[in-house]
């Protein structure tokens, strides 16, 4: 990979204006538009440029860094404010802060110069900074969502059933239903992590398979219940974390702000389908209030839902207006929300449990609320942190 950046970085073609310096305007050749004379490192945009071998307009030098010509933004940026974690924390959000430093790759270039010191450039390799807007969804951008997951069955004979969803939420573990962990094909042998497109290796992943070395659903889910339906899966090894491979979140409280949240997964895109989506979906979801849930659900109060929708460890999401859904093959997958604080970063609200068919207007679906499990989480994932 360095060597693959120094060669692109030097054979780039390249515009020169030399005798401006740092701090002086300039103009981008490739695109007229007004700029000014940065050093490299701290011009993301032309480090894009050289990663896609575009042109660019080179300034000067400045000892023996290259000085370029950096386009002047188009709107004043904004100030992220510093995030602070007290050592008191919970150990899920002092993880989850210090995961989001996978969202940066590091490349190095070299300039022309004669004997030129290799700089470390810091890339933002974010895959989404908010969603433009499974059934009614859309295809989901590279890494858009590097938490995903998915849970593979052996079927003997070298094939592989992908037939559960699940979020990482650490280096080890990957979150999902506890009816994912206990199926009529047994419980699952692989995870999959990275991947976007399932049939595809032309797609922009860098997919990696573990096995799973233990299942360990709640202790109290019960096949014969929709209750507590959550539950974890401990991979073979540490999963080393990059733009492609990062854990997600967990909630910090029981119900935030949000009205909206974002569902993803490989599931079926119509009820009954025989096979699901070969490229990650997302679709943004309305949260329903526990009394239209409740509602929804009256007639489906049973042995297995004799209490209807719980609130306090249940919640229901779908659309009002349109067939947005979550369906066969999504289970074990998040209902996630933007963090709300750090950068780049999902919080999953919720685990997809079940519903009634898919995609039917004002008939939501319902998720496991994360937030009840927290403390039973970080319990198994970081038990002497």
């Amino acid at each position: 990979m360095i060597l693959r950046t120094i060669f692109v970085y030097i054979f780039v073609f390249c515009g020169t204006a030399f005798g401006q310096y740092v701090g002086q305007p300039c103009t981008v050749q490739r695109t007229s538009a007004s700029g000014t004379c940065k050093i490299i490192y701290d011009c993301p945009s032309v480090i894009t440029d050289i990663r896609r071998q575009r042109r660019y307009t080179r300034c000067s030098f400045e000892g023996r860094n290259e000085v370029v010509c950096c386009p002047n933004p188009t709107r004043p940026p904004v100030a992220t404010p510093e995030v602070v974690i007290r050592d008191d924390s919970p150990i899920s959000q002092r993880k989850c802060k210090e995961y989001t430093e996978a969202v940066y790759e590091y490349v190095y270039s070299i300039g022309l110069a004669v004997n030129a010191e290799k700089n470390k450039i810091q890339v933002d390799k974010c895959g989404h900074k908010t969603v433009p807007l499974i059934v009614g969804g859309e295809f989901a951008k590279p890494r858009e969502f590097p938490h995903m997951a998915l849970l593979g069955y052996d079927q003997g004979g070298n094939a592989v059933a992908w037939s559960c969803g699940g979020t990482l939420i650490s280096d080890q573990y990957v979150l999902t239903a506890g009816h994912c962990l206990r199926t009529r094909a047994g419980e699952p042998d692989y995870v999959r992590l990275g991947e976007l497109d399932i049939l595809s290796e032309e797609d922009e992943a860098e997919p990696e398979t573990l096995k799973i070395i233990e299942v360990i659903p709640h202790p109290d889910y019960k096949t014969s219940s929709k209750y507590n339906d959550i539950g974890l899966v401990k991979m073979e090894k540490k999963v080393k974390l990059s733009p492609f491979i990062r854990p997600a979140c967990l909630p910090t409280e029981f119900g935030g702000p949000e009205t909206q949240a974002i569902a993803s997964g490989w599931g079926h895109t119509e009820w009954g389908a025989r096979k699901g989506e070969s490229h990650l979906m997302k679709v943004i979801l309305t949260k329903f209030s526990h009394q239209d849930c409740n509602s929804t659900y009256a007639s489906e109060i049973s042995r297995r839902l004799k209490d209807g929708i719980r609130e306090e460890t249940q919640l229901c999401a779908g659309s009002r207006t349109a067939r947005k859904d979550t369906c066969q093959g999504d289970s074990g997958g998040p209902l996630q929300v933007y963090h709300q604080n750090l950068y780049c970063m999902y919080t999953v609200i919720g685990v997809t449990s079940f519903g009634i068919t898919c995609g039917n207007i004002n008939v939501p679906g319902v998720y496991t609320r994360v937030y009840p499990y927290v403390n039973w989480i970080e319990n198994i994932v970081w038990p002497d942190q």
